[in-house]
């Protein structure tokens, strides 16, 4: 594994940390404007989530393009589907303080970052090319 590899994995994680905090405090502003603290805890439990979730794929990723082996790949996308599957129950079990449409929005918060991130880095790099040339 070279060394781009790993700084890339754990790098990705703690470049969309601010991003998906700011998303937290947004979304808790918009609770407590709403009176509905239920969205507040949905969207923390979500996020945390999306996070671990997004930590786990990216450890595997790591674990894949350094050699490791192939069998353990589906052992932790069944992890990464227990992971996902965690928050839902929560909400379900517990109703009164989650509301399941936006755990299921803010589960996906690091994935949409993410490509957010990768095609506005895209972008200005295709920018970049087309001004020096």
């Amino acid at each position: 594994m070279t060394k781009e590899v790993e700084i890339s994995a754990k790098g990705e994680f703690t470049k969309l940390f601010p991003a998906a905090a700011a998303i937290i405090i947004v979304g808790s502003i918009v609770s407590v404007a709403l009176n509905d603290f239920r969205i507040a805890y949905s969207i923390i439990l979500g996020v945390l989530f999306s996070g671990l979730g997004f930590s786990h794929l990216a450890h595997t990723q790591k674990l894949i393009l350094g050699g490791g082996s192939k069998k353990i790949v589906f052992i932790r996308y069944l992890g990464r589907l227990g992971i996902y599957a965690l928050p839902v129950i929560i909400a379900v079990k517990k109703n009164n303080y989650f509301n399941l449409p936006v755990i299921l929005i803010s589960l996906f918060t690091f994935q949409v970052l993410y490509i957010f991130a990768t095609v506005l880095t895209s972008w200005k790099r295709v920018r970049e090319n087309k001004i020096s040339n």
